[in-house]
């Protein structure tokens, strides 16, 4: 008796995710194919990241169906486990506004880049669910604004103020070919962290993407972050399905 031929697997999708960051955009876990295939197919994927000129390649299975054999084959080509993340989608006409914040908000066009760059940095430090040391905030930003998929206008970026300083920083984004909606990044700067401000930056992203003519809020976080988990509970967000992240950082020069 035979072996059925393995099933062929289309070419795998690498997306610029900005800032030097590829995304490989897989289709869950890939059934009914080799393990030779898979690691044929993880290889294309970080290939295409290289021509790109990627700084970083991530991808995101599906952690219940993750193969052992897809692991072995990411593994294999240097990808890291990072974790697991909990995703959530939710109609954006039933999430809260943000009236009633003790956040003044300004955006891009008002503050700068210099001073919005310095904002998501402070937001960012000491997050261990932010930045990582090789992005710099003002690189992340400008990939923002050069997205060819999503809204890259400078409202879509906006720090908030309390009592006059720096206070958080979020970036709010959509596509308009369909009203998906994201909140890019989002964070508090540390001295004001513990305070229920997680809520009102959230809040303000929701008014942001509504503003933009969003329809579905898809967003995510590590399953290791309670802070974050809880604000997407509070406020009705509907959870989907649990990730598998795996990075793969490209070195120049290095083929591995």
């Amino acid at each position: 008796m035979t072996e059925p031929n393995p099933k062929a697997l289309p070419a795998p999708r690498v997306v610029d995710g900005g800032a030097g960051l590829c995304v490989f955009v897989g289709l869950g876990t890939p059934r009914d194919v080799s393990e030779a295939q898979l690691v044929a197919w993880v290889a294309e994927a970080v290939a295409l990241a290289r021509a790109m000129g990627g700084r970083k390649i991530c991808t995101r299975p599906n952690a219940a169906a993750l193969s052992a054999a897809y692991r072995r084959a990411l593994e294999g080509a240097g990808f890291v486990h990072r974790g697991d993340r909990v995703e959530f989608k939710t109609p954006i006409a039933g999430l809260p506004g943000d009236e009633g914040s003790p956040l003044a908000w300004k955006t891009l066009t008002e503050v700068g880049e210099e001073v919005a760059a310095a904002a998501l940095g402070l937001a960012a430090s000491g997050d261990p669910h932010g930045l990582t040391p090789d992005e710099v905030p003002l690189e992340i930003i400008r990939g923002y604004l050069t997205d060819p998929e999503l809204t890259s206008a400078p409202e879509c970026v906006q720090v908030g103020y309390l009592d006059g300083a720096v206070a958080a920083f979020v970036c709010a984004q959509i596509a308009p070919s369909d009203g998906w909606s994201r909140i890019t990044y989002m964070g508090v700067v540390p001295g004001l962290r513990g305070q229920g401000l997680g809520r009102w930056v959230h809040r303000r992203g929701f008014s942001m993407m509504k503003a933009q003519g969003g329809q579905e809020y898809h967003g995510g976080t590590a399953a290791e972050n309670p802070a974050m988990l809880h604000l997407f509970r509070a406020h009705g967000c509907a959870e989907k399905w649990r990730m598998s992240e795996w990075e793969k950082t490209l070195s120049e020069g290095s083929e591995a």
